[in-house]
């Protein structure tokens, strides 16, 4: 098991000051010694590798690696004077763009993850509540309102399927209810269909 699948579970509960700061201050010493930056960037990247992506992406963890990214920032910038081995700054400079570019990264793919599920989810919401027809939608509000809606079986006017709503017999055209009168057909809104069934 990796050092990384360990603290996973802890990464929101332990101060993570705990388990880096001892690194961190490792890193100042180092820093304050005329260093080879390469062994630095080396160091640096080898502990970064023993966390998975997921405790990398943990607010309070990025946070003390971009510490670290900044602590060598401040050692190369403020050695102004002093001897300084070839390209440490552009090296560590380039190395905390990099670094910084990659959590932006990570943060750029989990929200687009993240967007993609929410729209998979609604598309599958959507797709299974919105009707297909206006007969799926007559046959969605009569099961909202308990009311039987079936074909009449043989049963066609004009040559339209008739169909029972409750105790009404209804057919359907061009997205228009028509609800039996007396003598003659009569279009109907659907709220009327409802309150004429109950």
């Amino acid at each position: 098991m990796a050092p990384s699948e360990v603290l996973l579970p802890f990464a929101a509960t332990v101060d993570t000051r705990v388990l880096l700061v001892p690194l961190w201050q490792v890193l100042c010493s180092w820093l304050s010694n005329s260093p080879n930056y390469e062994e630095i960037t080396k160091w640096y990247l080898g502990w970064k590798s023993m966390f998975s992506d997921q405790v990398l992406a943990h607010p309070s963890v990025k946070d003390k690696f971009n510490e670290a990214l900044d602590i060598m920032n401040r050692a190369v910038s403020s050695n102004v004077g002093a001897y300084m081995q070839p390209g440490a700054r552009e090296n560590i400079a380039y190395l905390t763009h990099t670094e910084r570019r990659k959590d932006f990264q990570y943060e750029a793919m989990q929200e687009r993850r993240e967007a993609e599920n929410m729209a998979q989810r609604g598309i599958g919401v959507a797709a299974s509540s919105v009707p297909m027809n206006f007969k799926d939608l007559i046959e969605t509000k009569a099961e909202e309102h308990n009311i039987v809606f079936m074909p009449v079986i043989g049963k066609r006017h004009e040559g339209k399927q008739l169909y029972t709503f409750g105790r009404i017999v209804i057919y359907i055209d061009r997205g228009v209810v028509f609800v039996q009168g007396e003598k003659t057909w009569v279009p109907t809104s659907l709220q009327s269909l409802i309150d004429m069934a109950k």
